[in-house]
């Protein structure tokens, strides 16, 4: 089970960088928009823009973890020595690579604006593949309905392309049915 947690972003910038991040999970996407650029202006604007990320632990590893230091392995092999320093029974880690912010697993752009009508539109809902089959879409999905409704909605509603069989399965899944086809962009 993966914990997680979303972070909405705001700026323009961030928003960009997001869709540049799953930019190979909505492989037209930068076709229909034509420049990232300028639908992050007019998401920053208009959206509300939310990246999933997974909400481990701390990394803090505390002497209760292990009940005896000298039988910890690191890498295949005993080396108490590197890792522990001899006056305490602290343990400590040296950082083998260059520590990074955690990439986001998920993305989810909508809309709760059309307060006359009270429909939220999922304009942008994906998950990375290396995250299918783990509750991921699932957790998204549901987040935006809560968006919806704390924004007053009564309805949620998206567009799916026709080829995306999986994702029609998937939104079927998670309770939306087919509202009739779309002609045309958006």
């Amino acid at each position: 089970v993966i914990m997680k947690k979303l972070i909405q972003i705001e700026k323009k910038s961030e928003i960009c960088e997001a869709l540049y991040e799953f930019e190979d999970i909505f492989p037209h996407l930068k076709e229909k928009v034509l420049s990232f650029e300028n639908y992050s202006e007019k998401l920053s604007k208009y959206a509300i823009v939310y990246l999933a990320y997974e909400n481990g632990g701390n990394g803090i590893i505390s002497d209760s973890n292990f009940s005896n230091i000298n039988n910890i392995k690191w890498g295949g092999r005993q080396n108490k020595e590197r890792y522990c320093r001899p006056e305490s029974s602290k343990i400590f880690f040296e950082n083998v690579k260059p520590w990074k912010e955690p990439a986001p697993f998920g993305i989810l752009i909508m809309y709760a604006n059309d307060k006359e009508n009270k429909i939220a539109y999922i304009s942008l809902i994906g998950v990375k593949r290396e995250f299918f089959g783990k509750g991921c879409g699932a957790y998204l999905m549901e987040q935006a309905e809560g968006i919806a409704k704390a924004e007053g909605m009564s309805k949620l509603m998206l567009e799916v392309d026709n080829d995306n069989i999986r994702a029609q399965k998937f939104y079927e899944k998670c309770g939306f049915s087919r509202g009739g086809e779309k002609s045309g962009t958006s």
